[in-house]
């Protein structure tokens, strides 16, 4: 005996919904997409802030310690040779 499917029997159409599923299903996508990158944006900024102020320490802790050393030269200098 031959019966017919669920999907034949029940005879749904996806406009039953409102939306086709397709445009409903990209759409779900998409909208989760979007969450995602501004998730990640979220993420990428706080990363790029700790880097940036990393590398401004740096910066300042270099300058300091080529001052430092500037001034070591400068006496070693003026002491002479021994």
């Amino acid at each position: 005996m031959n019966t017919p499917g669920r999907a034949a029997r029940e005879r749904h159409t996806p406009l039953e919904c409102g939306e086709p599923f397709h445009v409903r299903q990209r759409s779900d996508l998409a909208v989760k997409i979007e969450e995602s990158l501004e998730a990640l944006d979220g993420v990428v900024k706080y990363h790029a802030d700790r880097l940036s102020r990393f590398g401004d320490e740096l910066d300042r802790q270099a300058a300091e310690y080529e001052a430092l050393d500037d001034g070591v030269t400068g006496q070693l200098k003026e002491a002479g040779p021994r």
